[in-house]
């Protein structure tokens, strides 16, 4: 059972009952935070902070980078303050560095489905 402040603030993130759980390709990643507001921020500024980091990269690079763990993980650490713990096929991990994200694997992807996924995430 988690503890909580009595305004709702989990002492522990292991514990929190505040979490954010997607499938992804390479399996299940959950973000644990410490309360309801910072869950709540993080789902507000998903989309668009994805499209930020995308068009970022896009601009830089000159490629179409699927960067959703990417934004994700920037978009915890810029959003929770009290820690960070996040689990990827329930292997903890406690710190930012510990985590090594692969760009290497290549998808081949028709013009029409990336303009697809572009508009899809534009207009959200």
């Amino acid at each position: 059972m988690s503890q909580l402040t009595r305004n709702g603030i989990a002492k522990d993130l292991k514990t929190s009952p505040y979490m954010f759980t997607e499938v992804v390709d390479e399996g299940v990643i959950t973000f644990h935070f410490s309360s309801r507001l910072h869950l709540n921020n993080f789902c507000e500024k998903r989309d668009e902070n994805y499209t930020m980091i995308y068009n970022y990269i896009y601009k830089r690079f000159k490629f179409k980078v699927d960067c959703r763990m990417l934004a994700d993980c920037n978009l915890y650490q810029k959003i929770e303050s009290r820690g960070f713990y996040i689990t990827i096929n329930k292997k903890e991990f406690l710190c930012p560095s510990s985590i090594i994200l692969n760009g290497e694997s290549k998808t081949k992807k028709s013009l029409e489905e990336w303009q697809e996924t572009l508009m899809t995430n534009s207009e959200d």
